[in-house]
């Protein structure tokens, strides 16, 4: 909905709810809250649609519900659903399946452990993995050598495979949920730079560097690495923010590791 002031001189366009961030959070906000919850959505992105700055770009992320957390199994199993009815209803293929191992090398040098009498990070993954009802199995770490191709793993230690574990393809994701989105009616703005936001009872009001004007009811922020500054600029709100360095690997072993059938989704 477009409107005109007084003057003449400025519109402005009013929704149920302004998302700011066009990332995976972002877009799949939008997604669900156009489609399922029938809102008048709109979401904003300061970069191009898809950008490489953020962290929802790439080929592929890890999906998984292998987690020593039963919370986060939980979340896990219900993310798996979700996966599934959005690839229905995008019509192609958003995951991959290849197969997760874990392991612990607590039990290194020790005899302390057996299969039946796992270490403690092991033993909580499999009771998280028990409580959604999901496949796995107990492998020691030669068992695991010998049936997978590249690893070389000690000996004394014990992992535990997940056959449903693999990968998400990130930006085809994003890609999807942005799409769908704008099926479902939700309006999109990429190269959006935003001036102020101002809360005005219960009615927020956002304004680009250009002029445009945005009315919502609700606002969210998905902005991730943006957030800190952001907050503290527009709100005035200093939030301490935790900084995870995660590590990662590429291996490149040649045409037959690399090929999709015999993919092997390793986490340590």
């Amino acid at each position: 909905q477009t409107n005109n002031n007084m003057s003449g001189e400025n519109t402005f366009e009013t929704y149920d709810i302004i998302i700011i961030g066009a990332g995976v959070m972002g877009s799949s906000t939008a997604y669900y809250a156009s489609k399922y919850l029938g809102k008048r959505v709109l979401l904003l992105e300061q970069f191009d649609f898809g950008h490489s700055r953020g962290s929802s770009h790439c080929a592929t992320r890890i999906i998984r519900r292998s987690y020593t957390s039963e919370h986060y199994a939980k979340l896990a199993a219900l993310a798996y659903d979700e996966w599934e009815k959005l690839e229905e209803t995008a019509g192609y293929r958003l995951t991959l399946e290849t197969g997760g191992i874990n392991w612990d090398t607590s039990s290194v040098n020790s005899n302390n452990y057996t299969k039946e009498n796992l270490p403690p990070s092991m033993e909580n993954l499999k009771q998280a993995l028990i409580s959604t009802n999901c496949e796995y199995e107990i492998l020691t770490g030669d068992e695991a050598n010998s049936r997978f191709d590249g690893l070389n793993l000690p000996s004394d230690i014990f992992a535990i495979y997940e056959p449903e574990a693999g990968v998400a393809f990130a930006s085809k994701t994003v890609n999807a949920f942005q799409s769908l989105s704008r099926e479902s009616g939700a309006t999109l703005y990429d190269n959006v730079k935003i001036n102020s936001i101002k809360d005005k009872k219960h009615i927020i009001e956002v304004t680009t560097e250009d002029g445009k004007v945005f009315i919502g009811s609700k606002l969210v922020i998905t902005i991730g690495a943006w957030t800190k500054p952001f907050l503290s600029k527009h709100f005035g709100v200093d939030i301490e923010a935790e900084v995870w360095q995660v590590g990662y690997w590429y291996f490149n072993g040649g045409s037959d590791w690399c090929a999709a059938e015999k993919s092997l989704l390793v986490q340590n």
